[in-house]
């Protein structure tokens, strides 16, 4: 299906009102400003889910009386989405779907790239990849039609990591690849990690240990420009020691383990990359034959898994323990 890639910004909205010069347009206004609001309750942390719920509900009762079809369509997009974050699956389909056909009909392409974007999050989370793969590349295509190489980059880059946990190496790396292209010029340096990162762990599973070693130093490179705070070190220097546990070089892998152990406050930013690394840890160490403390280490690594309940880390510390 081909799109005319056009959108209409929703502030231009406010002004093309010609039926009453000033208590339309006031009108109108105020009616905005109220299913905003509600959305805005919405987000708010502090209240209660279903509290929250009930303001997108409102919010929602607004829009589908709302006759502008283009203003619709953005309440639309932003309920699935608002919706989505409370992990309300069957109202977050709902929207999404009424979004998506309102979009192909009004050729808004922007709001239509948004809503597959938001599809594909939503198939991501639950791991249903195919699913999740069509939606991010419907996204990707209507970004390269709009000449968004930045947001098309960060779709591809989307497309490749569900290629790489479903075990199709070579297309993702071709399609990382493809994502580089188009990020690196941008110095987008958040996602250029995340692709140097997919590269290394793709050539990690390929059994290809120095490339994989390679791409991962170049995604800790990118890491050193990233402003905003996160866990991609410790993530990375842990993807460095399974490569030299992989090598059987188990010391160089305890190594690192412990070096992104002590980066600071692992435990409370990211529980289960530390659950991960104390296991990996324990292996290295009972690959050794150094058993000093190597029990306490896989049930502590047991203990936080079962607390997040971190379902697929649970087996692996059990498989370990047995």
């Amino acid at each position: 299906m081909k799109y005319l890639y056009f959108s209409i910004p929703l502030l231009l909205w406010l002004f093309a009102i010609d039926n009453n010069p000033i208590e339309s347009k006031e009108n109108y206004k105020q009616e905005i400003d109220s299913v905003f609001s509600w959305m805005k309750l919405a987000r708010n942390k502090s209240l209660g889910i279903q509290e929250r719920k009930e303001y997108l509900g409102r919010a929602y009762q607004l829009a589908i009386h709302q006759s502008n079809d283009s203003l619709q369509n953005v309440y639309f997009s932003k309920l699935a989405l608002n919706y989505y974050r409370l992990d309300d699956s069957l109202s977050f389909r709902k929207l999404n779907k009424l979004t998506i056909n309102l979009s192909i009909q009004l050729k808004d392409s922007t709001t239509l790239a948004y809503d597959y974007w938001d599809l594909g999050n939503f198939y991501d989370r639950y791991e249903v990849n195919d699913s999740a793969y069509y939606a991010y590349s419907k996204a990707q295509k209507i970004y390269e039609g709009l000449n968004n190489n930045s947001r098309s980059g960060r779709m591809l880059l989307n497309m490749a990591i569900i290629q790489s946990g479903s075990k199709d190496y070579i297309g993702s790396e071709v399609t990382t690849i493809k994502a580089i292209e188009l990020l690196k010029p941008l110095s987008k340096n958040k996602q250029l990690y995340r692709c140097y990162n997919n590269l290394g762990i793709i050539f990690n599973e390929l059994k290809e240990y120095d490339k994989a070693l390679f791409y991962h130093n170049k995604a800790l490179d990118y890491e050193e420009n990233i402003e905003s705070e996160n866990t991609f070190r410790p993530n990375t220097l842990n993807n460095i020691g399974v490569v030299y546990e992989n090598k059987n070089d188990y010391k160089k892998a305890i190594r690192y383990y412990r070096q992104a152990l002590n980066e600071n406050k692992l435990k409370v930013n990211n529980t289960k990359l530390f659950a991960i690394l104390l296991d990996n840890l324990a292996y290295s160490k009972y690959k050794l034959k150094d058993t000093i403390e190597v029990e306490n280490l896989f049930y502590k690594a047991l203990k936080i898994r079962d607390s997040i309940y971190d379902v697929s880390g649970i087996i692996v510390s059990k498989l370990h323990l047995a």
